[in-house]
């Protein structure tokens, strides 16, 4: 039987909005413009730079939010 999720909270992470936890691929090797690479973290509209690193070190504040159930 499926589980009942109706009463379940859910957390869409975005990693690359999220945290940054590693500065030293936020350009992944790339160089140039922000138009070329994609990468402006003072841009909503751009990369921001964060990373699985800055997520899993961010855990407790994702675990603080409050009933977590990762999938």
């Amino acid at each position: 039987s499926r589980p009942d999720l109706t009463r379940e909270q859910f957390y869409f992470v975005l990693p690359d909005r999220f945290a940054n936890g590693d500065t030293a691929n936020d350009r992944g090797g790339l160089t140039g413009s922000r138009t070329q690479t994609g990468f402006d973290p003072t841009d909503k509209g751009f990369y921001q730079g964060g990373d699985l690193r800055g997520l899993t070190e961010r855990l407790d504040y994702i675990k603080g939010l409050g009933r977590c159930r990762s999938a």
